[in-house]
């Protein structure tokens, strides 16, 4: 007897698949100003009606069990001069368990198929959380705000903000209160040189700009979510400091809108990320030579396929391109989009493809305008460990440099250039 399933079966499968699929890639713009902002019992103007003086993020690390609770609420008394909004996050990996059991649920025979059922599940533990929370002693009461949900303006419908929901929480009432600093709180010293689980000896930055912040985030460093940034970089004045809530007495990271030129001058890079399990496109054709809008055919065909591009570099007779890995795996049917992606060119007689996976971006971020003297050392570091270079890409922002190595080599070659830069 064969394990087949009945097309009635398959097609609400996929359309249940599509519906998780499309909560996973939700918007966080359109309902940031009134979804952010809202308290525990779903009003944004009582957590604007006093004067504070910052903003206090905690992450679910910070926040793993009930002992982690209870040490934050410590956290927030052991700053007494400070009349804070706390933001949290749900306890741990909460939000991942939560969306796994909608993932199994979907799997069952049922008619809730739609992303308006994910939301009041994934919007559920952080409403618990903050209600837990403990009261951080007596005085003045201490405003908690749930991390990335809130009511819509016109149908008052849970809504969430999605990954970096809670980042963005906390710099869009930092933003509206007029405040000068943001902190968020982790666990680890600030943003640190590197990946520390597979980089030792890594050392945490002073400062940060936002440019280069953002960069490490798009690229896979657990900084801020890149949306996060954008209320902090419109304020002009709000700077966010990452700091370690397993121990406070670090100074943390300040990301803020001037570079600190002192603190960097000795420094050519500030920090290294990879981000892993890469696929590549090397599209080849000899149509490309002197002809107008080869690139816009290009990008024409990745739009109409959906699918988002990491990296460029061009040749006079090919392109490679890189492909974002958390928004093509998470996707259904990814190895069938990309066969589909690649007869795309070639029956358009556009070009060849060739399509590589396994590979990591390893992205240097810091002074580019020294690009000579960085490219120079980190060639020279990879060589020694006999790590070949597959592609490079500066990015436009001037302060990311990008090289294209096999996943199977990525940590050598991080753990190489960060021995280079900062050992």
């Amino acid at each position: 007897m064969s394990a087949t399933t009945s097309a009635p079966a398959r097609a609400r499968v996929s359309g249940r698949a599509r519906g998780l699929g499309r909560w996973r890639r939700r918007r966080a713009t359109a309902t940031t100003a009134t979804a952010t902002a809202t308290g525990v019992d779903g009003r944004v103007d009582d957590a604007l009606d006093w004067t504070h003086t910052t903003v206090m993020k905690f992450g679910g690390s910070s926040l793993a069990d009930a002992a982690r609770v209870r040490e934050v609420g410590a956290i927030v008394r052991s700053f007494p001069e400070e009349t804070p909004v706390v933001v949290l996050s749900a306890m741990g990996k909460t939000t991942n368990d939560l969306l796994r059991a909608g993932e199994l649920a979907l799997r069952c025979d049922g008619d809730h198929e739609t992303i308006e059922t994910m939301e009041p599940l994934v919007a559920t533990y952080e409403k618990i959380q903050a209600r837990l929370a403990p009261r951080p002693g007596q005085g003045p009461a201490v405003r908690v705000v749930t991390g990335f949900l809130g009511r819509g303006i016109k149908t008052g419908a849970v809504c969430t903000l999605g990954r970096g929901g809670s980042d963005l929480t906390a710099t869009v009432i930092g933003k509206a209160l007029g405040l000068e600093e943001v902190q968020v709180w982790k666990d680890v010293d600030g943003v640190l040189s590197a990946d520390p689980r597979e980089v030792s000896n890594t050392v945490p930055m002073p400062f940060l700009s936002f440019q280069e912040a953002t960069e490490l985030a798009y690229f896979g460093a657990q900084v801020l979510h890149p949306h996060s940034m954008r209320p902090a970089m419109d304020s002009g004045k709000l700077a966010v400091r990452v700091k370690n809530s397993y121990n406070i007495r670090a100074p943390g990271t300040v990301i803020g809108h001037k570079r600190a030129e002192d603190l960097h001058k000795d420094w050519l890079l500030t920090s290294i990320v990879r981000k892993k399990n890469v696929t590549m496109l090397d599209i080849t054709s000899t149509r490309m030579l002197g002809q107008y809008g080869f690139l816009a055919k290009v990008f024409n065909i990745m739009a109409t396929n959906g699918i988002s591009v990491d990296v460029v570099a061009t040749s006079e007779v090919s392109v490679s391109l890189t492909l974002d890995p958390s928004k093509l795996w998470e996707r259904d049917l990814a190895k069938e989009e990309l066969e589909k992606l690649k007869l795309d060119f070639e029956n358009d007689g556009i070009a060849n493809v060739a399509v590589s996976s396994g590979h990591s971006i390893i992205s240097l971020i810091g002074n580019v305008e020294r690009n000579n003297e960085i490219m120079e050392r980190a060639f020279r570091a990879l060589g020694s460990k006999d790590i070949k270079v597959k592609m490079v890409s500066q990015g436009a922002s001037k302060t990311n440099i990008s090289l294209l190595v096999n996943d199977s080599q990525g940590a050598d070659a991080a753990r190489a250039i960060h021995a280079e830069f900062f050992e």
